[in-house]
């Protein structure tokens, strides 16, 4: 069967991906929900806390650590994110760059510590919270990229609205086209140039119009061309107000943020706003 018509079969059927399907899942972090089309709202599951109060702050990370035995990989984190903000993170191998990474993309828990992202600690959900948390709220972009070697570019995408919701080639082509992959969408991963594999990555990221983007070293594949163009992507992201966090060794990457953070042997050892100015969005930032 071909990949396109499997994934139109999962639509008309609303069936569940298994095997290979199960790879991919792990491959981008995301989950397919128990039911497609439940409409539960997911803060009042027993498993999650009650809504904190409300404030222009998408994300507060509040005395956060993670210890592994006697290493502390966090040491006492405050950190607050805004709406429609470009944070970088950066610091020397080690620092704990990926750890913080993790934690602020659901895919770990901190040791102490509270995780506000959009009025729900995440810090105490389990794994299974953290899973659909991710899935509607997180849009990750991989330095490996993670994409699945037999499906299009298109397919890869609408991979993602399947774990989602449901797929939707047009809004899969959209996608593509907005990070200027509208004539490759019938190409396999192996196809694509390694700036057109992130590219992609970027696309399936935005299909789910995440509350954040989360890009671990976005640029670090890439020549000095490819470079500017995923940057350029970003900046047209930020200027339609959307928040975006990478982690980045890269200080020509971190100088494109608005805010940079150092991280030190754990702890936020520095800080430094750009000149680059949040655009306004009708009066207000889109998540």
């Amino acid at each position: 069967m071909k990949p396109l018509r499997m994934i139109e079969n999962m639509k008309e059927k609303k069936v569940r991906a298994e095997g290979d399907m199960s790879d991919a899942n792990n491959q981008t972090g995301i989950n397919k929900p128990d039911n497609a089309n439940k409409d539960d709202n997911l803060m009042n599951s027993k498993n999650i806390p009650e809504q904190e109060m409300k404030s222009d702050h998408i994300l507060t990370l509040t005395e956060v650590s993670k210890i592994y035995g006697e290493l502390k990989a966090l040491d006492n984190i405050n950190l607050s994110v805004e709406k429609g903000e470009w944070l970088a993170i950066m610091g020397p191998s080690g620092s704990g760059k990926t750890t913080m990474m993790n934690i602020i993309g659901c895919m770990d828990r901190p040791s102490m510590g509270s995780v506000v992202l959009e009025g729900t600690n995440i810090a105490k959900l389990q794994p299974k919270d953290l899973t659909e948390i991710r899935r509607d709220k997180i849009g990750l972009i991989f330095q490996q990229f993670h994409l699945v070697n037999y499906l299009t570019a298109v397919e890869n995408v609408m991979m993602a609205q399947y774990y989602h919701s449901m797929p939707d080639q047009e809004e899969a082509m959209e996608a593509l086209e907005s990070v200027g992959l509208g004539d490759r969408y019938k190409h396999l991963p192996n196809q694509l140039s390694g700036g057109e594999q992130q590219r992609l990555c970027i696309a399936r990221a935005l299909i789910n119009h995440p509350s954040i983007l989360l890009a671990d070293e976005p640029t670090g594949n890439l020549d000095e061309k490819n470079e500017f163009i995923v940057m350029d992507i970003f900046e047209k992201l930020h200027n339609t107000g959307s928040t975006i966090i990478v982690v980045t060794h890269d200080q020509e990457v971190g100088d494109e943020a608005e805010r940079i953070i150092t991280l030190d042997h754990g702890r936020i050892a520095g800080e430094v706003k750009n000149k680059r100015q949040r655009p306004v969005i009708k009066g207000k930032s889109r998540g």
